[in-house]
């Protein structure tokens, strides 16, 4: 068996156990027992279960994710997607998942925003500013969307967007103002 197809099978199965009755049991252990497999095999693939869980996210497609413009464009797909996906990230919540939850969500943001980053204020900052600011607003997002969603039992996506627009506060406009005026200053 390769080893795609070996993540490929605990990444099912996975899903498969978290959105069925049992979810609450999910171990290595209970998980290597399910598919018949040895726990290095897992170790071979994965650190941990909080390993499992984050490639598990990351292998599901973002729709539109790649056309994302800005921030707020990275945030309405984001929030399609957990609302699509409602029922796994309320399952990982409470499975205590919240930083393989955050570190998803921070690398969607990471990933995507670097593009349009570069492409809109490469002229205007370095790279390493590029990179700095794109650590910051991934950050904040990140947190602002574990915040939102750790506590709650139920998913209103129009409240989400409003919690995220009102708690942004066009963070985004004001980084960059700031960052031009530094750069006059220089």
């Amino acid at each position: 068996m390769n080893s795609q197809r070996t993540e490929s099978i605990f990444i099912n199965k996975f899903k498969e156990l978290l959105l069925g009755n049992g979810y609450k049991n999910i171990n290595v252990n209970s998980l290597c027992n399910t598919l018949n497999l040895k726990r290095q095999t897992f170790y071979y693939h994965y650190r941990d279960l909080g390993d499992l869980i984050f490639s598990a996210l990351m292998s599901d497609q973002i729709s539109n994710i790649e056309k994302c413009k800005n921030f707020k464009d990275i945030c309405d797909c984001l929030i399609l997607y957990i609302d699509k996906n409602k029922n796994l990230f309320f399952r990982l919540f409470e499975l205590n998942a919240d930083s393989s939850i955050e570190y998803y969500i921070y690398e969607i943001f990471y990933q995507n925003s670097i593009r349009y980053l570069t492409s809109n204020y490469g002229d205007l900052i370095s790279l390493k500013q590029v990179n700095s600011l794109n650590f910051l607003m991934s950050s904040f997002y990140s947190k602002l969307f574990i915040y939102y969603l750790s506590g709650k039992t139920k998913f209103d996506v129009l409240k989400f967007k409003q919690y995220i627009l009102k708690m942004s506060c066009g963070m985004e406009e004001i980084v960059i103002k700031n960052l031009r005026e530094s750069k006059r200053i220089i």
